[in-house]
């Protein structure tokens, strides 16, 4: 695979994103744009940003627009249409390097490599759904937080299919990106469960499990750093101060007045919703209207129960078809439909949020799904040739 050929991919990738997203670079500040940005003084002044909380490197984004632009909306948004380009790369980046993994190496899919990583990366760059966290200024800790969590993953499969040159430095990347998904959003804690997915799926039988696992400890210990920051702030100082704390209060405050029961009920319903978003976007909306159900046999949860279950239970289905060798594109789609799973779990699971719903909580799990889309697809299309030469002979 020539590395023009990636690159032309590339710049025609970052060229579609910034096309389809320059109407937005002149939009005001909206919702809470107001009290993360305009009326946020942490930005202002970046004393008060220390100790560090779960949403810290987010924060210093807003505070390195300010400093150069003040309240200008031309930068922020500059700077999430850049954020998108990046991770839109990243996800390119991790299909290919999919395909160089144990589990699909060697197996013949080699001129499948660049068809399924271009799919991967437009499905993602271009998806409606994506709308939300690269134009609401604020939803960069949706985005932001996908950056370091992709990079880390793309490190880490990189450093497992690298020879010894270089090795230790796709490491050390991946897990310092790995800390940074932690102190940009809550929603970089899941990261490590991917890491440690990815490896026993497509690294199998490269090693003894104990040496396996070695490498993953940090990994696994990073995801410390949430729980410390939101239960036990004073560990880097004081505590919290102004907007973080606040912050943080209002999500204790969730985790202690919402049922985790209604929430999780509901929530099989907003997976619905996201499954119909991704396939078919239509109706998207920047603020719901969704009802709140009490109870897991209310007709629309408990069909939906059964969508949800089938969907993941699919992605079981998958992996397992493609870590027993019978399908190795099985392998990518499993992981995809996991990874979508695993990605959006700290929202929609059983802990608690005032906000039922927002469709920039898609944003990371879409990686998954193009994951999933592409992989399915080149599947589809490789069956179909097979089949075809079959029937000539």
């Amino acid at each position: 695979m020539g590395k023009y050929q990636k690159i032309i991919t590339l710049a025609v990738l970052a060229a579609l994103i910034f096309v389809i997203y320059s109407n937005t670079l002149h939009g005001p500040f909206i919702l809470d744009d107001g009290m993360y940005i305009v009326k946020n003084p942490q930005i202002k002044d970046l004393s008060l940003l220390w100790p560090p909380s779960p949403r810290y490197l987010t924060y210093l984004s807003f505070a390195l627009n300010y400093s150069l632009g003040g309240l200008d909306t031309f930068g922020y948004h500059l700077l999430n249409i850049a954020v998108h380009i990046v991770n839109s790369s990243l996800v390119f980046a991790t299909a290919l390097l999919l395909f160089k993994t144990r589990g699909l190496k060697d197996r013949g899919l080699e001129e499948y490599a660049l068809p399924a990583a271009v799919m991967a990366s437009f499905f993602f760059a271009a998806h409606p759904v994506q709308t939300q966290a690269v134009s609401y200024i604020t939803q960069r800790f949706a985005s932001l937080t996908a950056l370091f969590y992709l990079l880390s993953i793309a490190c880490y499969l990189k450093w497992r299919t690298s020879g010894s040159k270089g090795r230790i430095v796709f490491y050390g990347i991946a897990l310092l990106s790995a800390i940074a998904a932690q102190l940009t959003k809550e929603t970089g804690f899941t990261l490590p469960v991917v890491i440690v997915l990815l490896e026993f799926a497509f690294f199998k039988g490269t090693a003894s499990i104990g040496k396996r696992c070695v490498p993953l400890v940090p990994f696994i210990l990073v995801m410390a750093i949430v729980p410390l920051l939101l239960f036990a702030p004073g560990i880097f100082g004081s505590g919290f101060s102004g907007l973080s704390e606040g912050t943080r209060a209002q999500q204790l405050h969730d985790l202690e007045t919402i049922s985790r029961h209604d929430y999780m009920a509901t929530e099989l319903r907003v997976m619905v919703t996201y499954f119909r978003l991704l396939i078919l976007p239509v109706g998207q909306n920047l603020d719901y209207d969704y009802p709140f159900f009490t109870s897991f046999f209310a007709p629309a949860v408990f069909l939906s129960s059964f969508l949800v279950i089938g969907v993941f239970g699919l992605g079981i289905f998958l992996m397992g078809r493609g870590m027993k060798g019978r399908s190795p594109l099985s392998l990518i789609a499993g992981a995809g439909v996991l990874f979508f799973f695993i990605a959006i779990s700290i929202e929609s699971s059983i802990i608690p949020i005032n906000d039922v719903i927002y469709e920039h909580r898609l944003y990371l799990p879409n990686a998954g799904a193009a994951l999933f889309f592409s992989a399915a697809l080149i599947g589809l299309f490789d069956y179909s040739k097979k089949r075809f030469k079959f029937a000539l002979s």
